[in-house]
């Protein structure tokens, strides 16, 4: 993981989950400035809908240099995922050196600039993944039916997203990507939740599994559904990261490839 945390208790806390659970943590900066660690407060109310208020903290402080010193990390992954919590240009270095060394990468447009981002950047990657509210900013278009969704999508594809897939809550996903010249549109419904606790995680859960299951060969539409899959069982717990399930957790269905 390549980021920035403060000198404090968060960004302790941060490493030792992060290390907890497997992941790198040499290319993760730490701010010598005094900064804080970013951090995220989150209001849940009876029906598990959120809001959130962040403090970006260390996270504004990342450099598109630091990106750089990461760079070997980057051409040995088999997918990059970046998002838009940390300075635009670092974002945007990122998305250039996976595509320098032909690693398929992941834009989650979140939070959505309301300027919009500019075609380079959005050709860079290759997919973006907004929710229907960080699509509705991007194009200037509603986004609340799902024609109007389809209408947007079409749109960002219009505007260099070389593919486009859309997080649609407890209506599923629409993925648009091209072919044979055409938008080529797949619809994929989310999995049945019993009782929805909090959907704060979902998002992140969802991308996440998403490109776990895509650097471990899955073709796109299969790792979109079974992405879709591991979200629905996020939103039936508490918490964020808590709420996402191990491997040990996970039917049989989902851990058919190697690496997961």
């Amino acid at each position: 993981m390549v980021g920035m945390v403060g000198r404090d208790v968060f960004g302790n806390t941060l490493r030792e989950a992060l290390i907890h659970d497997g992941v790198s943590i040499k290319p993760l900066r730490e701010a010598t400035d005094g900064t804080s660690t970013g951090t995220a407060q989150i209001l849940v109310n009876g029906r598990g809908e959120n809001m959130i208020i962040i403090t970006a903290g260390a996270n504004g402080k990342l450099t598109p240099t630091d990106v750089q010193a990461a760079e070997s990390d980057i051409a040995a992954a088999a997918v990059v995922m970046v998002q838009l919590e940390v300075p635009l240009e670092t974002t945007r270095e990122a998305l250039r050196l996976a595509r320098a060394h032909e690693v398929f990468s992941i834009l989650n447009p979140a939070p959505a600039p309301r300027g919009g981002l500019d075609q380079e950047l959005l050709s860079l990657a290759s997919l973006v993944c907004p929710n229907e509210t960080e699509l509705a900013v991007l194009t200037q278009k509603p986004a609340k039916t799902l024609s109007e969704i389809e209408a947007a999508a079409h749109r960002l594809r219009g505007m260099g997203a070389a593919r486009v897939l859309v997080t649609l809550g407890e209506r599923g996903t629409l993925l648009v990507t091209e072919k044979d010249g055409e938008d080529h549109v797949l619809l994929t419904p989310s999995s049945t939740v019993e009782k929805v606790v909090d959907t704060s995680g979902a998002g992140d859960c969802f991308i996440g599994s998403l490109a776990a299951y895509l650097s471990s060969g899955m073709a796109l539409p299969q790792a979109v559904s079974s992405a879709c899959e591991l979200a629905s069982i996020s939103v039936g717990r508490a918490g964020t990261q808590i709420s996402y399930p191990y491997k040990h957790e996970l039917p049989e269905r989902l851990q058919l490839f190697h690496g997961l």
